[in-house]
Parts: C-alpha cells; structure tokens; sequence
C-alpha cells in the first residue's frame, strides 16, 4: 500500500520534523512489554507539527517494520505517541522517504511546507 500524501500524512501525525540524528541509545524494555526502545537526539532542522526547531530528545518504538535511525542520518519523521510514553514511526511516509534520495526528502519538505496547519 502506498504512503498516504504529505498533507494528508501530517495530519494524521503528531510529530512531524526534519532533523538530523546527534545519538542513538538502547533504552530498557518496559516491564512485560515486547518492544526495543531508542532514544534518539536529533537536532531539528525544520519542524512542522508537535515539535520545536531545536535539539530534540525523545524515546522511539524500534519495531521491525520501523526505521533505523542512524547517527549523522537525516529523516523526515511523522511518528505517534504511543500512551504518552514514546514516539512510533508509524506513517509509512517516514519509511518510503528514509529508503530515498536526499533530494526527494527536500521536494517533500517544500511540499510539507504548503500544507494547511495542522497543530
């Protein structure tokens, strides 16, 4: 199935940033929880929704299916907060981009850029 469109993808997402990746660290399992857990410093080079444009510390859900932040990788995130815990990548949008070049993530930040606000 394909990513939904950028609009409507950020809508649908409570965190959305372009940032690029300072640290990436293992975190603990939640007690009788299944899920690998990373905490992730990303310095925030363009935030459009549920995030300020500074450094950003935050847990992510590291699933399978999910993407593999790197340190000095750059991602365009739409991600969800799981129970107020942690973020999941869970918009298809973030996989398809992080598997693309630099200059389709760029076309979409400027398309991103055109969207009604959603915050």
């Amino acid at each position: 199935m394909p990513p939904p469109p950028p609009c409507e993808a950020l809508a649908q997402s409570q965190v959305v940033f372009y940032g690029e990746v300072l640290e990436v660290r293992s975190r603990p399992h939640f007690v009788g929880a299944s899920v690998a857990l990373l905490s992730v410093r990303f310095n925030v080079l363009r935030a459009f929704k549920g995030v300020a444009q500074v450094p950003f510390l935050e847990t992510f859900y590291y699933g399978s299916e999910g993407v593999r932040f790197e340190q000095k990788g750059r991602y365009l995130v739409y991600a969800i907060r799981k129970s107020g815990t942690f973020l999941i990548v869970g918009c298809t949008r973030s996989q398809w981009l992080a598997a693309n070049s630099e200059a389709i993530r760029l076309a979409e930040l400027s398309e991103l850029e055109m969207c009604p606000q959603t915050q």
